[in-house]
């Protein structure tokens, strides 16, 4: 296995110039998307950096096992100019808004009108009871999946695999109304009370 992701990093380090400029790439996505998937089952994101231009984040798909291949896999990484990587999705600096498709229709969600109660453990790990009325038009599946976005860019992928339980979708949180905070705040709340 060190074997190949040495020949993964030596691969991309060779690509990143050329990626760099044009994050549109077809052919170098499809290649990227090729030899990650041999790495395992992991997915990966490309986009600007927040210290350096650019940056590459090898995703374990909110997998806690493969969390840990993903920080094997970064610790052979060589250092490329311009480049920062992660082993998993880094917290945003966003509005909370984002998309997911839907019948092949791109159908935008604002988290900023979610609320959320966090019930935290004695060993610092924590349930959510997220409270979104708009996500009820999804199935199950894909609602934990629009909370897993939205958790990932509030708080990191790592902290949301390591640190969050138990997530529970409602549409009203009546009963926990003196409780209830703005999603958008989750990230203060968070660091507040994991230190």
């Amino acid at each position: 296995m060190k074997k190949k992701i040495n020949l993964f990093w030596e691969w991309f380090a060779s690509i990143a110039n050329l990626l760099a400029p044009n994050f549109e790439n077809e052919t170098l996505l499809e290649e990227i998307d090729y030899k990650v998937s041999s790495l395992g089952n992991f997915s990966w994101e490309i986009g600007p950096g927040k210290v350096k231009d650019n940056s590459f984040t090898l995703s374990p798909n909110g997998n806690v096992e493969l969390l840990k291949e993903a920080k094997y896999i970064l610790s052979l990484s060589p250092i490329i100019d311009n480049w920062e990587l992660h082993f998993a999705k880094q917290r945003k600096e966003w509005d909370f808004i984002f998309h997911l498709k839907q019948n092949n229709i791109e159908k935008p969600f604002d988290a900023k009108k979610w609320k959320y109660v966090l019930f935290e453990f004695d060993d610092k790990t924590f349930d959510i009871i997220i409270e979104s009325p708009d996500l009820m038009v999804l199935n199950e599946d894909d609602r934990y999946y629009a909370v897993q976005i939205a958790l990932d860019g509030a708080l990191g992928e790592e902290d949301r695999i390591n640190k969050i339980k138990n997530i529970e979708i409602v549409t009203n949180a009546a009963a926990y109304k003196s409780q209830l905070s703005k999603f958008e705040n989750l990230f203060d709340h968070f660091t507040s009370i994991s230190k």
